[in-house]
């Protein structure tokens, strides 16, 4: 019952930290490992801080589709951007929102009930 949530919870914060750390890469030239780390350890740090709570209080009404996943998951990201935009600049702030939503639609692929199979018959 708790293995898919436990699962997405470990394995979604690390998706969206490594496709922002790529796009950061990519867009600047960051040192790779250490804006991956940081990033890592954020997502980590907001998912059991926040995300963790809204999922077991929202339970009863988690939402069905991939889309609102990610908007979930960029509301929760958006807990840890509002401070970093004060510091950082603003583009970084949008990295942490999107690496939020990369997350949730992690978490919604691992966790909605439907097959992720869509090769097979009906």
């Amino acid at each position: 019952m708790w293995m898919r949530p436990t699962v997405a919870f470990v394995v979604a914060p690390a998706v969206g930290a490594l496709a922002v750390s790529l796009v950061a890469v990519r867009l600047w030239s960051f040192y790779f490992i250490g804006f991956f780390f940081s990033a890592l350890i954020t997502a980590y740090a907001v998912a059991l801080v926040v995300g963790v709570p809204a999922f077991l209080i929202s339970r009863a009404w988690l939402p069905t589709s991939v889309t609102l996943y990610a908007i979930a998951g960029a509301v929760v990201a958006s807990v840890a951007a509002v401070p970093m935009a004060f510091i950082f600049p603003l583009s970084l702030a949008l990295l942490s929102i999107a690496a939020g939503a990369i997350a949730g639609v992690a978490f919604a692929f691992i966790l909605m009930p439907t097959s992720n199979n869509r090769w097979r018959g009906p």
